[in-house]
């Protein structure tokens, strides 16, 4: 049989971090979205500044929010500059926003 395509190990090994890390990334990442869930609620679209209204769905104990005017898709909390400062200053943020 001839196959076509490249072979996925390159890529199974730079994610094998991803399996590796697991419980500490998801830990992580439940700690972001507590600090995300403990900002004001967005009432406006992010996108086209119409109202928002409901729930559209929750992924990981995050409410997200489908605008009806522009079909955004919109956590419903805002991205405040505290949200900011905790997520990409406090928490290590200098090596996150290194350029060089």
């Amino acid at each position: 049989m001839i196959r076509y395509g490249k072979s996925s190990g390159a890529l199974l090994s730079h994610k094998q971090n991803f399996f590796a890390d697991n419980d500490k990334l998801l830990a992580e990442g439940r700690e972001i979205g507590s600090i995300y869930t403990d900002q004001p609620r967005r009432v406006n679209c992010k996108c086209c500044a119409e109202p928002l209204d409901g729930t559209s769905f929750h992924k990981q104990g995050i409410e997200y929010i489908l605008c009806a005017h522009c079909t955004h898709l919109n956590g419903a909390h805002q991205d405040t500059d505290d949200f900011c400062r905790a997520v990409y200053v406090d928490n290590g943020g200098a090596q996150y926003a290194k350029t060089e």
